[in-house]
């Protein structure tokens, strides 16, 4: 076996890590080397795959998810920097035979694309966007992104920063002023969705795989038993809304003396005693395997980030989504559109709406068989199909070198 050489350069946020680590470990298990540059605080994780890590220092988690326009500009900027230094000294020893990198950060990778004179993979965590799928306003209900307003301080600081990191990486000479990607400019993309859930999905050609969320069989490793025959549901809302216990609070009293089990978690460094007093029929747990209890569950109550749409849809679960004005609102149009769910906007959020809402999806017979239909794509193996084709773009690489 021909091994090659991945460099793949993640953001450092849990829900844009783990859907790579399916492919990663797919093509760690055929033999090649994958170098993932990511911040130290998922750099275990990715570790298990048995890829090679090298972690930087990442402050995107030091800013309120989710991130605003300001925000975002400053943490997704300084993030697609960060791994430079360490990247181009660390692949001079062994070049790349291709870098994949997650959209949202782009210069690194593209920088050492120059470098090396390898192609590009781009990485989408959720939803494939193009110049005509925008991802930021493709329902009618989702407003456009909100435009940043630099705050001069702010941005002259990581300007200053970033100039640094290029001279110290002696990298100016392979830096490209005002560079903005675009959809489709590289070699081939990878989306973590099944192409039955893409929006817009006939406006894509085969060079984008949708890989779906390459869940692995390492994930199902947790026990969770019902306690009788009552209906399960589970509700998980994520990290942003775990640090708002009103909502939860919410969320409890919207499901108290309903005739269901219900399982709550809330994160590891949430606090149950601040739900109290919490009623019978729940549950609350920081920390659980969400897919013991989803292959249970009758309804998954959820914040509608792409990842947890996708652990429920695996199991044919009927979704609530209770999304914010960001790209959960854009996954809960699209849960409500193909029928698998219903959607609440948090803005609207009342323990009288929940229960109405969890109660009209529990009767309705048709988007528990969309629910269920949606699974068999969820769990279509496109890791596979995405590796093929990656090492498809090795041997192309191999023959133009000859």
């Amino acid at each position: 076996m021909n091994r090659k050489h991945l460099a793949l350069f993640g953001l450092t946020l849990y829900g844009h890590v783990k859907p790579t680590l399916g492919l990663v470990a797919e093509l760690v298990r055929r033999g090649h080397l994958v170098t993932y540059f990511v911040g130290e605080q998922y750099a275990d994780l990715v570790a298990e795959t048995g890829a090679t890590v090298v972690a930087h220092k990442s402050g995107v988690d030091q800013y309120p998810m989710p991130l605003r326009a300001h925000d975002a500009m400053l943490a997704l900027t300084d993030e697609s920097f960060a791994p430079l230094p360490a990247a181009l000294a660390r692949l001079a020893d062994n070049p790349p035979d291709l870098i994949a990198y997650d959209v949202l950060v782009s210069d690194t990778a593209r920088i050492c694309a120059r470098r090396f004179g390898v192609p590009l993979v781009r990485l989408y965590a959720g939803f494939a966007g193009s110049a005509t799928v925008p991802l930021d306003r493709v329902a009618e209900s989702a407003r456009p992104a909100e435009a940043a307003e630099p705050g001069q301080n702010d941005f002259l600081a990581l300007e200053r920063r970033i100039d640094e990191l290029i001279d110290r990486a002696g990298a100016a000479d392979l830096v490209v002023e005002h560079e903005a990607p675009v959809p489709g400019d590289g070699a081939l993309s990878v989306a973590f969705v099944p192409r039955a859930f893409q929006i817009r999905a006939e406006e894509f050609d085969d060079s984008v795989v949708f890989a779906g969320p390459g869940i692995r069989a390492s994930e199902f490793t947790g026990t969770w038993t019902p306690a009788d025959g009552r209906p399960v549901v589970l509700i998980s809302l994520g990290t942003t809304t775990n640090k708002r216990p009103e909502v939860l609070r919410q969320l409890i009293e919207a499901v108290r003396d309903q005739p269901w089990q219900v399982v709550m978690t809330i994160g590891r460094d949430g606090d149950p005693t601040a739900l109290e007093p919490i009623p019978s029929n729940v549950e609350v747990h920081r920390w659980l395997d969400q897919h013991a209890v989803l292959r249970h569950a009758s309804l998954f109550i959820n914040q509608g980030g792409v990842g947890s749409v996708m652990q429920g849809l695996h199991w044919g679960v009927p979704l609530l989504v209770v999304t914010g004005e960001d790209d959960t609102e854009i996954a809960g149009h699209q849960v409500v559109g193909l029928g698998v769910g219903r959607q609440i906007l948090d803005r609207d959020l009342t323990a009288e709406l929940v229960r109405d809402e969890a109660l009209a999806v529990l009767a309705d017979s048709s988007i528990a068989a969309n629910a269920r239909v949606m699974s068999e794509h969820v769990r279509r193996p496109g890791t596979l199909e995405a590796a093929d084709r990656m090492e498809a773009l090795f041997n192309q690489q191999e023959v133009a070198r000859r």
